[in-house]
């Protein structure tokens, strides 16, 4: 437990949080693994090792072992999307579904663009699938 900022109200609020996975096949959808997330300061008070949220996330999709033949989609939301987490994905094999900032950067074919730009000058309406989880799109 520790103070931590809730964006959702736009205060510090006492509390813990977990890094989560969950998973759905079929008509079964269930909590899979979790990880606690510690401040930096309260790891050094009690003397382990800091991992921010992001190295959290990658080591729940580095350990989450699939065979070869299945197909496994990664959905976050914006503030996971990093290339780190990404990165991760891709070395498994894993496809991702993420919200981006329309201001990040992205390197398709080694060429930098800002998300915006490339969504406006590349991305066609007919190209995009929306995407639903529970009852919402």
């Amino acid at each position: 437990m520790d103070f931590h900022f809730l964006h959702a109200e736009g205060k510090t609020v006492w509390s813990h949080v977990l890094v989560t996975s969950h998973v759905v096949t079929g008509n079964i959808s269930a909590a899979y693994d979790c990880r606690p997330y510690f401040r930096e300061e309260a790891c050094t008070e009690l003397g382990i090792g800091f991992k921010s949220k992001i190295d959290l996330a990658i080591e729940l999709v580095q350990d989450f072992d699939v065979s070869d033949d299945e197909r496994v989609y990664v959905l976050f939301d914006r503030w996971y999307a990093s290339k780190r987490l990404i990165d991760a994905c891709n070395a498994k094999g894993f496809h991702v579904i993420a919200a981006f900032k329309t201001n990040r950067m992205m390197y398709p074919s080694g060429i930098q663009v800002k998300v915006s730009d490339f969504a406006q000058q590349y991305i066609r309406h007919t190209d995009l699938r929306s995407v639903t989880v529970g009852d919402h799109r």
